[in-house]
């Protein structure tokens, strides 16, 4: 869940989209979703991934799927790397608050 929020966050303050999360794992915006995060733990380990629906034109996303992109909601194409680096900070910094950060010596 507190990925879904970094998720939201990033778009509302970065693309002043009303974006909402769809639990669990969901995010939509317009009743549409543009977002999925999916959690899965491999070999003891949790694996995290985040998809964002970004630079899709309305005609690829198709109808039978309730689905939308950055670029239909804003009528402007994202820098994927920029978006990435950006979100990837955001949830780091979410899930690792209150942790010494791997470099402390005071671990």
């Amino acid at each position: 869940m507190e990925c879904a929020e970094q998720v939201v966050g990033w778009l509302r303050r970065n693309l002043g989209l009303e974006a909402a999360i769809k639990e669990p794992n969901d995010v939509f915006v317009a009743g549409r979703k543009i977002s999925g995060i999916l959690v899965e733990q491999v070999d003891g380990k949790l694996v995290m991934g985040v998809g964002l629906n970004t630079n899709l034109m309305p005609s690829d996303l198709g109808e039978e799927i309730a689905a939308t992109s950055v670029y239909e909601q804003t009528g402007e194409k994202c820098d994927n790397k920029t978006v990435a680096r950006e979100l990837s900070q955001l949830i780091y910094a979410s899930l690792n608050e209150g942790f010494p950060s791997p470099g402390d010596k005071d671990r």
